[in-house]
């Protein structure tokens, strides 16, 4: 019985360590790298809709009205190369992870995808309203998921 205990005690402390060890770690090879795109799509709403863009060569991307953001999200940080875009106009989100699988959320819109190291993602956000929306982390990343925010600015 007391054998069945330290075992089951063992098992448990070793599964948690694994568990936690693995959680935002970078599990995959850079050498691995490719592109896919999320397939989030919904109703257009108030805040905005998510669709998937074709990919960033083709044709439909160079009318102008476009804009696009390079985020780069590592652990419990997200990195934006622009924090202001425009009412009225689609944005198209480049996201690539260097460190762990972190999911891409813009709070109070349908925009959610989850990105992994080696598997880039691209998310359109079409915003119509104006003002400050926050981009949240939607997977458990780890010890500093909470502080893992920032903000865009729709003008």
């Amino acid at each position: 019985m007391k054998r069945q205990v330290v075992f089951l005690t063992g098992s448990a402390v070793l599964a948690f360590g694994l568990i936690f060890a693995g959680c935002g770690s970078n599990t995959n090879n850079a050498s691995n790298v490719s592109n896919s795109s999320s397939s989030s799509t919904s109703d257009s709403s108030s805040s905005g809709s998510a669709s998937t863009p074709p990919t960033p060569t083709s044709s439909s991307m160079s009318n102008g009205n476009e804009q696009m953001i390079m985020v780069t999200a590592s652990n419990f940080q997200w990195t934006l190369d622009k924090t202001e875009v425009k009412a009225g106009q689609p944005v198209h989100f480049m996201i690539t992870s260097t460190e762990g699988t972190h999911g891409f959320k813009i709070e109070g819109t349908d925009v959610n995808t989850t990105v992994s190291p080696g598997s880039d993602q691209t998310v359109t956000w079409n915003p119509d309203q104006s003002g400050t929306y926050t981009i949240v982390c939607s997977v458990m990343c780890g010890t500093g998921h909470e502080n893992m925010k920032t903000t865009i600015t729709v003008n």
